[in-house]
């Protein structure tokens, strides 16, 4: 079908509600930032929407059409990058993988290790031992 098939279906609405997801992002990542509030081992999305005064899917639709992930994908994006910067600064030096897995916010070492794995590919450990071995 042609460009002109679609013209109706184009209206000044979904302009609008792109540029409200991308200001809503643009919150929501500058919260995550500032505040470090990914790190709250108890975050949860209800506490952010309060935080931010708006809905659930609000949030959700957001964070998918920004990133492509779910909530807790981009949850555990956060934690997991911050996980890998106490990596590079020694942390495990004298603390334990799973100390590492609890100061980046996680509740369980087990959501931890499935997470690092999917985000990095590899255990903490074993990117431990490869950052190491890069030095």
């Amino acid at each position: 079908p042609s460009i002109l098939s679609y013209i109706p279906f184009i209206t000044k609405i979904n302009i609008i509600e792109v540029n409200i997801n991308i200001d809503n992002f643009k919150k929501l990542e500058h919260l995550f930032k500032s505040e470090n509030l990914f790190l709250n081992k108890n975050l949860s999305l209800v506490m952010v929407c309060n935080r931010m005064g708006l809905k659930q899917k609000i949030i959700t639709a957001t964070v998918k059409e920004n990133t492509s992930n779910n909530w807790k994908s981009y949850l555990n994006g956060y934690r997991i990058n911050y996980a890998v910067e106490l990596i590079k600064t020694d942390f495990l030096v004298k603390y334990s993988i799973l100390a590492l897995g609890e100061k980046s916010g996680f509740n369980s070492s087990q959501s931890f290790f499935r997470a690092f794995k999917i985000r990095t590919g590899m255990s903490p450990a074993k990117y431990y031992k490869d950052w190491i071995a890069s030095k």
